[in-house]
């Protein structure tokens, strides 16, 4: 009787973790559609607030700017407040 190659062969030890071809992470982790979708959503609303953010610091430097022009040209010409 001759044995055959699987009783030769010692068993194959398996990782931990998902195996070689396990696709369970895209329908229930971190890469499923549901959550990769709420992900670009929370990064499409970040991009708004930034850009929002920039107009409102510029806006605010025009302001500043503009009342520092004012203020330079009070002084000089004897304005009320720096008697």
């Amino acid at each position: 009787m001759v044995p055959e190659l699987d009783d030769l062969t010692p068993p194959v030890r398996r990782k931990r973790g998902g195996q070689p071809g396990n696709r369970n992470n895209y329908r229930h982790g971190a890469f499923s559609r549901a959550t990769m979708s709420g992900r670009q959503a929370a990064r499409a609303q970040l991009r708004q607030m930034e850009l929002l953010i920039k107009e409102v610091m510029a806006e605010h430097e025009r302001e500043q700017h503009g009342r520092t022009e004012n203020a330079k040209r009070d002084l000089h010409k004897g304005g009320a407040w720096c008697r």
